[in-house]
This record gives C-alpha cells, structure tokens and sequence, in this order.
C-alpha cells in the first residue's frame, strides 16, 4: 500500500532514484485525495493516513523541502548542479507544491487535524515562515525580518500580525501605470475592472477566515494576550472592512463589532506567570543533525544527484512518465469521458497526444486546427522522454 510505504528520506537523497520513487506515490495519492473529494465518494485517502499515523511524515516532507530550499540549493547553484539535467531539480520544487495540495484535501477533516498532534505545531511554524516570506518579497527581506523579529509561529501574536500585514500589503495584488492586477488561482496577473476590485480573490478570503478563527474563537480569545502594539496593528483591519467586504463574508460582521469593543479596551498588564510552550521539533532535529553541512551536502547531491549518467536520466523520465500517464489519470474518474466539440459520450481519443476525446471523426477534423498546436508540443516531449 503507497501510504504504509512512506517513509522520510534524508537531506541528502531528495531529488534521488528512490525520493522520485515516493514522489510518484505521494502525486497519485494527491491525486485520488482530490477526486473523492470531487466527486464526493469514499474519501478513503484520509482515512489511511489517520489509521497509519502517517499525517506526520508530510509535515516532515515539507519542512525539509523547505529546507534543502533554504539551505542546500544555495550551495548547488554556486556549483551549477542544474546543467546536465533539469528534471530533478524542477520536481523538488513541484514536490513541495504537491504535499501541499495533499495537506490540504486530507485536512479539510477536524479528525485529520486533530490527528497531526504534535506535528501540527511544525506546520504552523512553517505556514508563518511562508507567509513572511510573502510579505517580505525579496530573500534578502525575508533574512532581515527573521531575525529582526526572531518570529515564531508559538507566538500566536505574530501569525495574527503577520495575517494582518497581509491584508494591509496584500502580495497578490500590484498596481501598474495606475491599473491594479491581481494573482490568480491560474498562476497569472491579470487586470481587475474597476467594477471588480472589491472582490475577493481566494486567497485574500482565506486570510480573513483565519483572522476571523483565531480572534473570535473562544479558546483563541482566552489565551491571547494584548498590549498596545498589538491592539494597534489589528484595529488597523477596521479600515478594509467595508460593506462589500461584509456582504462577501457576513460572518466578518460579529468582527468588526469585536474590533468596536477592542478599541474602546485598555490592554491589560503583561502577565508575569510562568508559561509553558511547545516547540517545533521537525525543523530543529534537522538543523540538528545537518547542521554546518550544507556545503558536503551541496557536493554530494552535484555529483550522485544532480549529474546522472545516461541510463539514470532515461530511468528518471521513464518514472515520470508512468507518474504522470493518462492511463493513470483516466483510471481516477469512473465517468464515460466527453467529446470535446459537442459535449456527447467519446469513444476515440486523439491518437498522437492522447489528451482529447471526440464522438466521431466528424468532430475530431473540426476541432483539429484549434488542437494542432497543443498536440505537436505534447507529442514532441513525449518522443523525447522516449
């Protein structure tokens, strides 16, 4: 079974013949997760990783993609690791992106999240470190921020700063020669017309939800300790809480009336207890054990990794190809696949591609002058993986 295969894989080896081996489980997990979400059908998926106490290991996957990011990738671009072979290095980053997406289809369920135990505090810390980074845009920021700051995700004031900041400086979204763009699920810019710049995009409203949970939830509200900088930088959401906002998410209303009754508080005095926390132990037992090598680790993975000989680029594009085939995907979905020009039940599938389906030949030379561009790109990189 993929999931009680997974196992964590040391610093050194990601990007190797076995990392790209979990890889392709992990992607066709993904994947399925996502399709019985869809679909909405047994979402078998998220009960495995519960019943195998495996939710742990993607937040491992994580922190150290992250880290060899931070740490490793440095070092391999002063030695030019990606001139032989790009493949490698283009999925570790991909890789990242698909444990993600995993994460978040399997814990869309409280008993996933509830599951994570203490996992869960090395994802938060990481999501602050991603949204600093956000907020930071360059590198260069993102050093002098961590470090002028000394930012945590244990600190539930900074995540709830960093959220707002956010808002108030919203990355995905730019004005250019007085025309504002915003980032899109698609991956583009785009422009906004003026009569849309109200409205939210989705990751401007996931923001405002977990604004909304952490101030508003009882047990947040409980532990959560104001000074004056920190009622300062939150009432500074009541400035973007205008009507359109509320009329897109109602539930922001019982907030801003938290936020009324918030400026006409006095903070009260520091609590001078003694206070218990916990710690992140995923990226700390990393740093522990990797610590001062990044530059061994760099040359390791140049040579053995990231400069493979012939036969170990054509077993790399072989598994990628059967990670991503179309077989695999069609098996995904049960349904009767579509023509693409009329919409009816296709039995005949573009014989050079494979990606488009058709009715009848009638339909197929219709459509081909509008699908020849698409299909010579696709059949041109699957003759080369060949």
């Amino acid at each position: 079974m993929y999931i009680e295969a997974l196992k964590p894989i040391p610093l050194r080896d990601i990007g190797s013949q076995a990392w790209l081996k979990q890889h392709e489980m992990l992607e066709k997990l993904n994947a399925q997760a996502h399709t019985n979400a869809l679909m909405d059908t047994d979402e078998f998926v998220h009960e495995a990783f519960i019943s195998l106490d495996k939710l742990a290991f993607l937040v491992y996957e994580l922190v150290s993609l992250e880290m060899w990011r931070e740490r490793v990738r440095p070092e391999l671009e002063a030695l030019g690791y990606a001139e032989q072979s790009t493949v490698a290095p283009y999925m570790i980053h991909y890789h990242e992106a698909t444990v993600i997406n995993l994460l978040e289809a399997v814990l869309y369920h409280r008993e996933a999240v509830e599951a994570l135990g203490d996992a869960a505090i090395d994802l938060i810390d990481y999501c602050q470190r991603a949204c600093t980074y956000l907020l930071a845009r360059t590198e260069e920021d993102f050093e002098r921020e961590v470090e002028q700051e000394n930012l945590s995700a244990r600190d539930m004031d900074n995540m709830i700063q960093t959220l707002v900041a956010l808002v108030v400086s919203p990355p995905w979204s730019q004005r250019h020669d007085g025309q504002l763009l915003k980032f899109t699920d698609e991956g583009k810019w785009v422009d906004v017309p003026h009569q849309n710049q109200f409205q939210l995009t989705k990751p401007e409203a996931q923001v405002w939800l977990a604004l909304y949970n952490l101030l508003m939830e009882p047990e947040c509200r409980r532990k959560y300790e104001y000074n004056s900088h920190s009622k300062a930088e939150i009432l500074r959401l009541r400035g973007f809480m205008n009507e359109v906002l509320l009329d897109q998410i109602p539930v922001l209303v019982e907030l801003r009336r938290a936020l009324e009754e918030l400026s006409l508080m006095e903070p009260p005095a520091p609590d001078t207890s003694i206070v218990l926390e916990q710690l992140p132990e995923i990226r700390q037992g990393l740093e522990k054990i990797n610590g001062g090598r990044w530059a061994q680790l760099a040359a390791y993975q140049n040579k053995k990794v990231f400069n493979p000989d012939e036969q170990t680029r054509k077993a790399q594009a072989k598994l990628l190809a059967e990670t991503y085939s179309l077989d695999m995907l069609d098996s995904l979905f049960p349904e009767q696949p579509k023509c693409v020009v009329c919409g009816a039940d296709a039995v005949n599938r573009c014989s050079r591609c494979q990606s488009e389906w058709y009715c009848r030949r009638q339909c197929q030379v219709e459509h081909w002058p509008k699908h020849k561009a698409a299909c010579n790109l696709m059949s041109a990189a699957a003759e080369g993986k060949e």
